[in-house]
């Protein structure tokens, strides 16, 4: 409802007056002036509801004219949907969902047949594409990693693309690597310096110039000395070193064994090398006295031998293979040197 008590002149305004007055205007309040048209004593800045079919409508008076604000309804009020934007027509803006619809085209030229879209959808990625006879002739897209340059022409699409590593790729191809500059570049050329690869690849065509010992295969010191490798090369270090420590050499010790060594017991050549034993003072009155070597000690070979009755000083010396057993029969050594 609405009500306007007017100026209020207290002379002639008795109590009971005034409280009807200000009654009726309470109700106008409460409803929010609601009526047909605006109220008479509508000020800049107030609301009122304006009854209207089906729904009221919420409006505000700005001093010259009334502004919806919204419709009130079942379910609330809803916000009023205008009819312009900034004076603007809806069809006169962008809209944010131009990535779903052929429309927002900016012409690259006047005719209309040449144009510049933003927004096409492919793969809802960011695009602009370039049409012509609404054929597109090409498009400029950016992706997560790189950035896609596209030329259509009458019998393929061939494709640009600018990685963010540096790379740049064309039809698939790479024709840049970031830093690329030779060696390690990943860049598969036709040919270099005019010639193919087979070319570089034939080692009769290298006719000057010293290989570096790192570009062949040299064998390790281990796989020298146990003979592990068929396909590796040996270089004189190599086999000085194998030498040394697969006979005697640099590297070999002399131990002497004689408080450990007794006649008519079983010794092993554990080492990976053959092992040289020097026996001097070999003294037996009675027997010869041997010196036996074999794969296991009941397959023993006779090395070295001195004559019965020998009571004077003999030597012997023999070489026991690795993992081969020796032993003194007969006698006693004055001296038992192991060459290690």
């Amino acid at each position: 409802m609405q009500y306007d008590f007017g100026t209020i002149d207290p002379q002639p305004t008795t109590g009971t007056q005034l409280a009807a007055l200000l009654g009726a205007f309470r109700d106008a309040v409460n409803s929010l002036h609601k009526g047909v048209s605006r109220p008479s004593y509508a000020v800049d800045g107030m609301m009122w509801v304006k009854e209207t079919v089906p729904n009221p409508t919420l409006m505000m008076f700005d001093g010259t004219d009334d502004r919806p604000l919204a419709t009130i309804t079942d379910q609330g009020c809803v916000a009023v949907n205008a009819d312009k934007l900034d004076g603007l027509q809806s069809n006169q803006l962008m809209r944010s969902d131009i990535n779903t619809i052929f429309s927002g085209l900016m012409l690259a030229r006047r005719p209309a047949d040449e144009q510049i879209r933003f927004g096409d959808s492919l793969n809802l990625r960011p695009l602009i594409s370039f049409y012509n006879l609404l054929e597109r002739k090409g498009f400029i897209q950016s992706r997560e990693d790189e950035m896609r340059i596209a030329v259509v022409t009458e019998s393929e699409e061939k494709l640009l693309q600018l990685k963010d590593n540096g790379e740049i790729l064309w039809d698939g191809k790479i024709v840049r690597v970031a830093g690329a500059d030779g060696a390690g570049s990943d860049i598969d050329a036709d040919l270099l310096d005019g010639q193919h690869g087979a070319y570089y690849r034939n080692v009769s065509n290298f006719n000057a110039g010293t290989l570096a010992i790192a570009r062949l295969p040299v064998a390790s010191a281990v796989e020298a000395q146990v003979g592990s490798s068929a396909s590796k090369l040996m270089t004189p270090q190599r086999t000085e070193e194998a030498i040394s420590a697969l006979s005697f050499g640099r590297s070999t010790t002399l131990v002497d064994e004689t408080a450990n060594r007794f006649s008519g017991t079983n010794y092993q050549n554990t080492l990976d090398r053959p092992l040289g034993i020097a026996l001097t003072d070999l003294l037996d009155n009675s027997s010869a006295t041997s010196f036996l070597v074999g794969p296991d000690p009941a397959n023993y070979v006779r090395v070295a031998q001195t004559g019965e009755f020998g009571a004077y000083i003999q030597c012997a010396f023999a070489i026991v293979p690795p993992d081969y057993w020796y032993r003194l029969d007969g006698g006693t050594a004055g001296s038992w040197v192991e060459y290690t």
